[in-house]
């Protein structure tokens, strides 16, 4: 691809008000991945105001074949409607290949663990 664009919601319905929650990708590199070198991807996800939170990971240190968490990102409270997610590399333009995402995972934070 040259350009990765995922996107996901979940609605804010299946998430406890007022609860703390972050959002993380599962992924694998394959032995074959190649184009990552110089390509960060981007997670983004929507804090409790709706205001998009961006993290930035470098999936070309990933050791192949295993899986990964990409570094989550915590929202301060579960947002009312919905909680919108993504992945994105849309900026360099060159061809990569070789990622695989295995699963997204939305997690309730323990108060005494939640990074300010």
């Amino acid at each position: 691809v040259s350009w990765l664009e995922v996107v996901g919601k979940v609605d804010g319905g299946r998430l406890v008000a007022g609860e703390k929650y972050k959002v993380k990708f599962m992924v694998k590199m394959r032995a074959d991945a190649f184009g990552w070198n110089g390509s960060p991807v981007f997670l983004m996800a929507t804090d409790a105001s709706g205001k998009f939170v961006w993290k930035k990971a470098d999936l070309s240190l990933l050791p192949s074949d295993t899986e990964h968490p990409i570094p989550d990102i915590q929202s301060h409270t579960a947002p009312r409607d919905q909680v919108v997610y993504g992945l994105f590399e849309i900026w360099r333009g060159k061809w990569k290949g070789g990622l695989e995402i295995v699963r997204v995972i939305i997690d309730k934070v323990p108060p005494d663990t939640f990074k300010r």
